[in-house]
């Protein structure tokens, strides 16, 4: 396994997730053929599927099973790659034909809401400073916002979308305590 499992590479497409241990394999002996001076040519024929999934149905899924009040808004975990893959028993049969499969993922996961940063700059153009709160209701993945206005004694915010600049914080870790 070790060998055939380094000569190739896994080539993973756009939007899409190789997670370490989805790689499986199954080997079959074939009968010996003998040749010439007693020797004989001994082959093995080898089988594998490599499970990928898509990075953001994952992290759907994983939001789900976490996170109690889940809203089935859209989210990604910025360090998914680092969850540990088990599978929990091995396909029958010939593992590239298998349509599902038991799995385990284990390790910690930032699930983080996304918003979609054009709309919020389009829905702040030119409205009073005032109205911030009534349009971050729009948008129900944004938890906290601070807000700065230059000059400070402007009341409202730009009247084009290129004057406004959004800068995401980091991330806070918080228990799930819902």
């Amino acid at each position: 396994k070790s060998k055939v499992s380094k000569g190739g590479k896994v080539v993973v497409p756009p939007g899409y997730l190789f997670l370490e241990g989805s790689l499986v394999m199954q080997n079959e002996s074939i009968a010996p053929q003998e040749k010439e001076g007693g020797l004989s040519v001994v082959r093995e024929k080898v089988t594998g599927a490599v499970y990928l999934f898509k990075k953001d149905e994952l992290a759907k899924a994983i939001a789900a099973a976490s996170v109690p009040s889940f809203n089935n808004l859209s989210v990604k975990i910025p360090n998914i790659e680092n969850l540990t893959f088990t599978l929990e028993e091995l396909p029958t049969g010939n593992p590239a034909e298998t349509r599902a499969i038991r799995f385990t993922l284990n390790g910690d996961a930032n699930i983080v809401w996304l918003y979609d940063a054009t709309k919020l700059k389009g829905a702040l153009v030119g409205k009073q400073k005032d109205d911030l709160l009534s349009i971050l209701s729009s948008f129900p993945t944004i938890e906290k916002a601070d807000l700065v206005i230059r000059p400070f004694w402007s009341g409202k915010f730009p009247d084009s979308m290129k004057k406004i600049i959004i800068k995401e914080g980091p991330l806070v870790n918080k228990a799930l305590t819902e």
